[in-house]
């Protein structure tokens, strides 16, 4: 057998030579202990459906019931249970607040005490915004549209989009944040004052209801559109203006774009026409942006952390970028969140460089690098991947402590006290880079036991690259509608298993069922994937029948047909795609002739770039 040796991240495409390392990596087991989520609770108005309520009522499918998690408290019962160490009460009692007012929302009891509406999810109050955006010398050349000022209990919002949005901005903010509390309880600052039903006299604490009191709230900016957004971001890098969100710790200040950002303006500078965007991805991908800024955004303000500067100088910044990306994992549905699992949209990205590509890197050296280096980095994806594998690989640890360990992590980076019990940090193991690497892969490569049933049909990426997944193990995953990206490389699945997972893919971009089981029968249902952009059906049995099927005008730069079936019948099919760069035809029935004839028509594509190796 042979490998082929490369490295593949989403659109990206580069090359390996250490195949050896690759092979050493596959051929580490797997203890098929399953990774359980975290779960919390979000505010809930009065008579709105909550996940069991959902399910009672049929709302969820048989395919996509709700994934399993567990309370970041873990095994712990509730705040009356004698095994709660006296310590962590206090957090214990926080939770059954939150599970009370999700078992009935209607209850006043947990409602009062975590400070909620009487019958709203949560209290909003419109105004005008133009001061607002004055305060703000950066903003000074926006142009505003109809910016308003949105006040909730913790946030300040100045946002600039239709009215009909408003709401929904505010209630997101309010849910992410109910869901931060939750799990970082050790470490927010009010974790004494949070019961609204104690006086505050005596340790609650009294609503905020606007005035002075504003200060002590989280200040938010969304933009219209990416030309408001990139002014306002002058003077910051490329990147960052063109994400969809960027908090500024100078500004105290989160500053987002809308999820449908710039479709084009009309001549003179008039706004936008036309509807918001309902493209999944692009809202999926700005709430992700969402979460991951305003986690950034809470552990500077809503903690009493003493950091002098921006955390992680000299070392250990990876892990401020992590539990952020950790965060961007957080799933929201129905009163209920879970926070991590095999699905998570970073950890795909993960799984391919280590189990497809060899690529990885152990935890002593992530942490070895401060903020410049980590951000500095030529590859600065690679960095943001593993940091987002290593916080995921602690915080669901199988022993049910990793949370914790997590938090102690993260209170030691921010220099923040907590009351509540955290466990001592591991020593790193620096020089033991396999054994690293090895933990690494054994988190990442999982099996039928640990493909916990996600609950959700809307994934927008799924790699399960070099996984021990049966077929039987796949089908725990519901029918997807979403899938950007599929990977399912080195699996012993059929068509008949690609279908059932993803029965429509026109909204495919990336697919790779190389080393599959599927065949000629792939045809109909690729021919449908018109949106494909790069494309791997090596070592399957597929022929030319269904490359010949090919989707009119797909947009395909990228393929591999390395031992297939194909012919010199496919070249010419082939030829025809306008924006192909790359192909790949090696150990094929395509004569060196086709080869020259495809030449001499498509000088501008790289023929047969893959190093092909004798497997060890």
């Amino acid at each position: 057998m042979e490998i082929r040796v490369r490295y593949r991240d989403w659109r990206t495409v580069g090359w390996l030579s250490a195949a050896w390392f690759l092979a050493a990596v596959l051929a580490i087991p797997t203890d098929g202990i399953a990774a359980e989520r975290l779960l919390a609770f979000t505010p809930l108005a009065v008579g709105e459906a909550t996940a069991s309520s959902a399910q009672e009522v049929g709302e969820t499918s048989g395919d996509q019931q709700p994934a399993s998690a567990s309370p970041p408290l873990g095994q712990l019962g509730n705040a009356a249970d004698d095994s709660v160490a006296a310590e962590d009460r206090p957090w214990a009692d926080y939770l059954d607040a939150w599970r009370a007012h999700h078992r009935d929302p209607a209850d006043p009891a947990p409602r009062r005490r975590l400070g909620l509406p009487d019958r709203e999810a949560c209290e909003i109050r419109v105004g005008d915004g133009q001061a607002m955006a004055l305060e703000y010398r950066r903003l000074a050349a926006i142009p505003w549209v109809n910016p308003q000022q949105v006040l909730t209990e913790h946030f300040v919002i100045l946002a600039d989009v239709p009215a009909e949005e408003l709401a929904e901005i505010a209630l997101e903010l309010e849910r992410f944040h109910a869901v931060w509390t939750q799990l970082f309880f050790p470490l927010w600052k009010d974790r004494a004052r949070w019961d609204r039903a104690v006086p505050a006299a005596t340790g609650g604490r009294t609503p905020v209801r606007g005035g002075a009191a504003d200060a002590r709230k989280l200040r938010v900016v969304v933009f219209r559109d990416l030309r408001q957004y990139s002014a306002a971001l002058v003077g910051q890098d490329p990147a960052t203006r063109r994400s969809t969100g960027f908090y500024l710790d100078a500004a105290k200040t989160t500053f987002l774009r809308r999820a449908d950002g710039e479709t084009g303006g009309r001549t003179g500078g008039e706004p936008n026409g036309g509807g918001r965007s309902t493209d999944q991805a692009a809202i999926r991908e700005a709430r992700a942006t969402l979460y991951h800024e305003l986690t950034h955004q809470l552990l500077a303000e809503a903690t009493d952390a003493r950091a002098a500067s921006a955390p992680g100088q000299s070392s250990g910044f990876w892990l401020a970028e992590g539990i952020a990306c950790l965060m961007e994992s957080t799933d929201i549905r129905n009163g209920r969140a879970t926070v991590g699992g095999w699905e998570s949209s970073r950890l795909q990205f993960a799984r391919h460089r280590v189990l497809a590509s060899g690529d990885a890197i152990g935890l002593s050296e992530l942490d070895s690098w401060g903020r410049n280096v980590f951000l500095r980095r030529t590859d600065l994806a690679r960095g943001y991947a593993f940091a987002a594998a290593h916080a995921h690989r602690i915080a669901e640890r199988p022993d049910g402590d990793g949370w914790r360990e997590l938090l102690a992590r993260v209170a030691r980076l921010y220099q923040i006290r907590t009351s509540i019990r955290l466990p001592p940090i591991p020593r790193p193991t620096r020089g033991d880079r396999e054994a690293e690497v090895a933990e690494l892969v054994d988190f990442l490569r999982v099996d039928d036991a640990r493909l916990t049933p996600p609950g959700r049909g809307d994934l927008i990426q799924l790699c399960l690259a070099r996984c021990d997944v049966t077929p039987e193990g796949l089908r725990r995953i519901g029918p997807q509608s979403e899938l950007r990206w599929l990977d399912l490389t080195g699996l012993p699945v059929t068509t008949e298993d690609v279908l059932r997972l993803l029965p429509e893919p026109g909204k495919l971009n990336q697919l790779s069922l190389e080393a599959t089981r599927v065949d000629v029968s792939l045809g109909d249902w690729l021919a449908r994937a018109d949106e494909l952009e790069e494309l791997d059906l090596s070592w399957t049995a597929i022929d030319d029948t269904v490359i010949a099927g090919l989707a009119e005008g797909v947009p395909l730069s990228t393929l591999w047909l390395t031992g297939s079936a194909i012919s010199d019948a496919s070249l010419e099919r082939i030829a025809a795609i306008g924006p192909l760069k790359r192909l790949d035809v090696q150990r094929t029935a395509v004569t060196p002739a086709g080869r020259e004839r495809f030449r001499a028509r498509r000088p501008d594509v790289t023929l047969d770039p893959l190093e092909l190796v004798p497997s060890p």
